[in-house]
């Protein structure tokens, strides 16, 4: 979709810029002919030109000024997305390491994680709710295999699931040709 628009966008910046240099180009020629309506009609074309053609490189420059705006603010999720993947990685470790020493499974760090991933997607800065709502579905994603018993197994699989839809998001919004 992202690339239908800026094809849109090129496509009508350009055939701005054709228009106004045919009428540039008339409005020239007109002005050689020493007629009095010719060189009145030759004042609005030219006005005229100079309007459109002035029009579409403002509109331009602000359409790609829009567009690095919108790629830092995609850009910048993105990291704070992978930071949010590293977190639920270690919060995975962490299980394996308790199972191995006979801790309390961190079932509490899991909870603050995924209320922390939730409060960030859903905040103004955020993606939205729909993207929350993502975060939390498992449908879809193959169960895999774990070593661990009870608790743990639970709670890595819990992050697991998490961590999987947090890197299908950050591949989407990469998908978006905003490098």
């Amino acid at each position: 979709m992202e690339h239908v628009r800026k094809a849109m966008q090129f496509a009508i910046t350009g055939m701005a810029l054709v228009i106004s240099f045919l009428a540039l180009s008339w409005a020239v020629s007109l002005r050689a002919d020493m007629n009095e309506f010719y060189s009145a009609l030759s004042t609005w074309l030219l006005g005229g030109a100079l309007l459109v053609l002035s029009v579409t490189v403002v509109g331009t420059i602000a359409f790609y000024a829009y567009d690095i705006r919108q790629a830092a603010s995609r850009r910048a999720t993105r990291e704070r997305l992978a930071e949010f993947i590293i977190e639920g990685q270690a919060i995975i470790a962490l299980c394996h390491e308790r199972s191995r020493g006979g801790e309390d499974a961190p079932d509490g760090e899991a909870l603050a994680w995924r209320d922390e991933v939730v409060e960030y997607l859903t905040s103004p800065s955020g993606l939205g709710r729909d993207f929350a709502a993502r975060f939390e579905n498992g449908n879809g994603l193959p169960m895999g295999m774990t070593v661990l018993g009870l608790p743990y197994s639970r709670v890595e699989t819990y992050a697991r699931v998490r961590v999987a839809r947090l890197s299908q998001i950050v591949e989407a919004l990469g998908d978006a040709s905003l490098r």
